[in-house]
């Protein structure tokens, strides 16, 4: 049985990401822009279900959760 990971699609430019992502734990982030720079952000775990991620400046992107 492989670890449980979501990936979030972020279309519209936002400071401000909000993931439901139904994984029942505090997965680990990595987030990257449409251009493929990795970038870092203000991860908040509101649950094990859910996560916002605050950034400097709004931008798209994807977000990958494991």
């Amino acid at each position: 049985d492989g670890d449980l990971n979501y990936v979030h699609e972020q279309n519209i430019s936002a400071s401000e990401w909000i993931i439901e992502h139904n994984l029942g734990k505090y997965p680990s982030v990595t987030i990257t822009t449409t251009s493929g720079s990795v970038v870092e952000g203000d991860i908040t775990h509101n649950s094990k279900n859910k996560l916002t991620i605050n950034f400097s400046a709004p931008f798209r992107g994807y977000a990958d959760l494991n």
